[in-house]
This record gives C-alpha cells, structure tokens and sequence, in this order.
C-alpha cells in the first residue's frame, strides 16, 4: 500500500494558504485570481524504460494562487514534456503532447479531481494507456486535497485500469500503480534541481527490511556522503522516508543524488536511481 507523501515545506505552506480562500466545496479550475505567485510543482515523467518505464519526478516553477490553477499548470507542464537535460537524465513520457486538457473540476468534500481531456490522450477508451494514467494521476495527487483521480474524454466518463490493466471500479489513486513506482521513489531532488547543503531527500520506498543506501557525488563521482536510510516499512509494503544529508562540494558545481539497494544474495546494487543536480554554497 502506498503512504501518503509528504510535500515540501514551501509547497506545502503555499497550497494551504490558496486552500484558505475557497468558499465552495466544488470548483471549477477556470476561477478567475488575482495575481498570481510562483510555486514548485511535481511533474510526473518516466525513467529507465529498462525496468518497466517507473515514475520519476520533475520540478516546476509555476504562477498559481489556488489549487486548481497549480493543477492545471501542472497538467500543462506534464503534456509539454521533459525538457532536453531531462531527457538525458533519462525522463521520457507517455503523455502525448497533442493532449487537451477541455476541463478540470476539484471536489474537496471528496478529495477528487475530475480531468477531461481530449480523444488523444485515450483513442481506445475500452484500452487507455496504463503508464500514462499513472503520470496523470501522480501529477494531479500531489495536492493535499486531492486523493483521486476520474477521467472524461470528450465529456465521456473513460473507464480506468489500474497498473497490472484491470478496469477500476471508480476514481483512481497512487496505490493503484504500484507496479509503476520504483521501489525507491525519490521525489526530491528532482533532475536538475540546485540543491545546498544541507539537502533534503524524501519519498517512498518498498525495500527488503525497508533500507536503501543514499550518496551524494560530486561530478567526478567522489563520493561526498553516504547513509544508509530506513523508510517507515518496506517488505511489500510501501513506507515514506524524509532525511537531511549535509555535505561539502569542494570546487564542484554539480554532481549527483544516488539512491540504491543492496541485494541480500550478493551485496550488488539493484533498483539504482541516479539524479543529477547543481552545487550551491
């Protein structure tokens, strides 16, 4: 079972102050605001098509001043697609770019977003694309005030299916992608990401006895710092995990964020994610 996450704390602080003024419990996200503020969302892309095209983070830099315009933002950001040093970073996306989204609804009694998009993000609606979904439903689930995810193409309800293609019987929800989740999730740093000591590293992770290995590397790949984390539970079943690493780059300006297990059989890496990012004193 997926752990609820743990947003950053300045997203966090942001989205409960645009969640303060709303007076209705459905929304359109089309409300007209007043001036808009700059936040950071997640955008939910794909890494390494090696091990089953596995969900991996990205950050933007958005305007927003309620929830369902840093939604909608976050849709736009997530249909553009990866950037070029994203993609050599090893993002890619199952989102097509053609995509439209024709209208987004926030209901905070029930905690659901309703998404409709156009007929290319779903030509086949008995047989909607499962990894494309799961980037759908990451992005829109990172809010506090969303859990679940419904779908229309055209103004039709679409029927979803959850990670292993069996149809859900509602609105659906991270757990519902399990097999698209790396067993360790990094949500931050994200690809690219300017990061100062001390960092903050958070987000999931389903591993043997619930421990992963975590380093940091500078860009000759010296490693910097080294812990061995524990995430709340792991062995099957999904636990969050939030630590500060500090560490020293020297004259280095970028270097990576690594994540790892050790294999129980012979002490090899396995379920490796490697993050690249950029120094800053």
């Amino acid at each position: 079972m997926t752990a609820r996450l743990r947003l950053p704390y300045a997203l966090a602080l942001v989205l409960a102050t645009l969640l303060v003024g709303t007076a209705a419990a459905r929304a359109s996200a089309n409300d007209a605001t007043p001036t808009a503020q700059p936040t950071t969302v997640s955008v939910y892309f794909l890494r390494d098509a090696r091990r089953g095209n596995e969900i991996g983070t990205a950050h933007r830099r958005v305007d927003a001043t309620t929830v369902g315009r840093a939604a909608r933002a976050a849709l736009r950001e997530l249909i553009q697609g990866p950037t070029k040093a994203e993609r050599d970073a090893g993002l890619s996306s199952a989102v097509p770019k053609e995509t439209q989204v024709r209208d987004l609804k926030l209901d905070e009694t029930s905690k659901q977003a309703t998404v409709d998009l156009s007929s290319v993000f779903a030509p086949d609606a008995n047989n909607p694309n499962v990894t494309r979904l799961a980037q759908l439903v990451y992005t829109l689930t990172q809010f506090p005030n969303i859990e679940r995810v419904a779908v229309a193409i055209d103004g039709k309800p679409l029927t979803l299916l959850d990670g292993d293609g069996k149809p859900l019987p509602g609105p659906a929800a991270r757990t519902d992608y399990e097999r698209q989740t790396p067993l360790i999730f990094l949500e931050s740093p994200a690809p690219g990401d300017t990061i100062t000591s001390p960092v903050r590293l958070w987000g999931t992770a389903n591993t043997f006895e619930a421990t992963f290995v975590a380093e940091i590397h500078d860009a000759a790949g010296k490693t910097l710092v080294r812990q061995v984390v524990t995430a709340t539970s792991g062995n099957g079943f999904r636990g969050t995990f939030d630590l500060s690493l500090s560490f020293d780059p020297k004259q280095s300006t970028a270097g990576q964020v690594v994540v790892y297990e050790l294999s129980a059989r012979d002490g090899a890496r396995e379920n490796e994610v490697v993050v690249p990012v950029k120094f800053v004193s």
